[in-house]
């Protein structure tokens, strides 16, 4: 019998510590969108990283980790995947699927826990909203999250996952902020190194009001990864003239 060959592709996040933005939002929107580009160019200072650009490595990424599970002798075929807040579900659609077609399965688990209520304003511990799902006594579990910058509330989620006597626990995110991370837990998978951007879209939300005054996740649906206009988020309240002036100097364009 003809054993398989293993010839593993090793994991490297792609460092986007100081990229420049692209301003011209309108050739990352769909043209039914274009219609509201004075909206989104009031409130986005760039995109930081295009759809497409996410997707590929994405996919590098899942290529990756099922290599490492599926590797002999301990060939693991099925995972427990658990993603953490709405942010990150967009990230885990993609990657399960480019996981299932490199040969690895994923049981869906998820689970809700944050610093950051509907406000954005930071308590000192993660409040739990939802219980981890669908992980059991013995898996394998990938934690899948949209971004780490401080790692608090991902310390509470791997302490409440342990208890549950998983085989292992791994963790992938699409964001990582390897200047704020206070955290000792390994980020196996860090997909992008970022600067300190305030970031919206492909999953992460800019709290605001909608046209009702009523207070909405807003920008979770553009499908790309873009950093918030720091002068909107003064006007709004969202942070003070210290955080303006913090985030300012870390948007770059090309053409400055």
């Amino acid at each position: 019998k003809q054993l398989r060959s293993w010839f593993f592709m090793a994991f490297r996040s792609l460092d986007l510590e100081g990229r420049v933005l692209d301003r011209d939002l309108k050739k990352h929107l769909p043209e039914a969108q274009h219609c509201y580009l004075a909206e989104y160019e009031e409130k986005i200072a760039g995109v930081l990283i295009p759809n497409a650009e996410i997707l590929k490595v994405i996919d590098d990424a899942a290529r990756v980790i099922a290599e490492e599970y599926l590797a002999p002798p301990d060939v693991i075929d099925t995972i427990a995947s658990v993603y953490v807040l709405d942010g990150a579900r967009e990230t885990f659609g993609v990657l399960i699927n480019s996981l299932f077609k490199y040969g690895l399965r994923s049981i869906e688990g998820n689970t809700k826990s944050s610093r950051y209520g509907d406000e954005t304003v930071s308590t000192e511990a993660p409040i739990i909203f939802s219980d981890v799902r669908n992980v059991r006594s013995g898996d394998p579990v990938l934690i899948v999250e949209d971004i780490f910058d401080e790692g608090v509330t991902l310390e509470s989620i791997n302490a409440r996952i342990k208890l549950f006597k998983p085989n292992s626990i791994k963790i992938l995110s699409l964001l990582f902020k390897p200047q704020k991370y206070i955290g000792d837990i390994r980020i196996h998978y860090p997909l992008f190194k970022i600067d300190d951007h305030w970031i919206v879209g492909y999953g992460m939300d800019l709290s605001g009001k909608d046209k009702k005054g009523r207070s909405r996740p807003l920008l979770r649906d553009l499908p790309f990864v873009a950093v918030a206009n720091p002068d909107y988020l003064l006007k709004i309240g969202k942070i003070d003239q210290e955080r303006a002036d913090h985030l300012k100097p870390l948007i770059k364009y090309s053409d400055a």
